[in-house]
């Protein structure tokens, strides 16, 4: 689990990994992410990811105004024509 500070703009990154192996890198598809509360309402709607390198997702979360405490971050590629949804990764606000 990741602390990101409170008002800040931070880039979070997400290393995934396809258990199958089929899948190495993401830089050619869209990958987008959204943020929940702790009780699982948006605090951040899908948006397109900043930046996506090979497997590796980034993520630009602006805390400008968020109560701190507990989130969830969700990563939604786009392949093909299927969208499957990762995670969640959590992160604390301090």
């Amino acid at each position: 689990m990741e602390n990101l500070n409170s008002g800040t703009k931070e880039l979070v990154s997400i290393n995934i990994e396809d258990r199958l192996g089929e899948v190495t890198d993401l830089s050619t598809d869209t990958v987008d992410y959204r943020v929940l509360n702790e009780d699982g309402s948006d605090k951040l709607a899908w948006g397109l990811a900043t930046n996506v390198e090979g497997m590796r997702v980034d993520c630009l979360i602006d805390t400008t105004g968020w109560e701190t405490g507990h989130y969830e971050l969700f990563v939604r590629p786009t392949i093909g024509s299927e969208q499957p949804i990762l995670g969640p990764f959590d992160f604390d606000l301090v």
